[in-house]
């Protein structure tokens, strides 16, 4: 028993020499570095958007307000309407919906792969207006991606 154990060192350290005696980790001890395949979760950013103009709670003078936002991590393009991609969309602007987050409880609803957008004819008082992006056939990606803010108009 004890000489088959011997047998069966020598054979795995001739195998070792055979093949070069080379370790797939890199030399200075560091674990490898594992990739993540899209779409497999856990080191993919989430995409964001955020509104940087106007500002929540924002005074308004006049009737038109332009808002513009930032994107991360989603490519905007110019694709409305057609098959959706992993990553890429654009964005969808509503103005005082009826329901936070529901596109299709607004009356003013724009659809672009633009980083901003006006809107005019406001009346004064109190106005809501979201950014959400959305996959190119229009479908909201989940988790959804949205923001809100509140701007008061005179």
């Amino acid at each position: 028993m004890k000489r088959a154990f011997v047998l069966a060192l020598v054979g795995i350290a001739a195998l070792a020499v055979a093949c070069g005696g080379k370790s797939n980790l890199p030399d200075n001890g560091q674990k490898p570095i594992s990739t993540v395949v899209q779409g497999q979760g856990g080191a993919d950013p989430l995409p964001s958007i955020d509104i940087t103009s106007p500002k929540q709670g924002d005074t308004i003078k006049g009737t038109s307000v332009t808002v513009k936002v930032n994107v991360d991590d989603f490519k905007l393009a110019d694709k409305i309407g057609q098959t959706s991609r992993i990553g890429e969309g654009h964005i969808l602007y509503t103005l005082d919906p009826t329901q936070p987050g529901d596109p299709d409880a607004s009356r003013q609803v724009k659809e672009t792969s633009d980083k901003e957008v006006k809107w005019d004819n406001l009346t004064p008082g109190e106005h809501m207006m979201v950014a959400q992006l959305v996959e190119n056939n229009g479908a909201l990606i989940e988790p959804q991606v949205i923001q809100r803010i509140t701007v008061n108009v005179q």
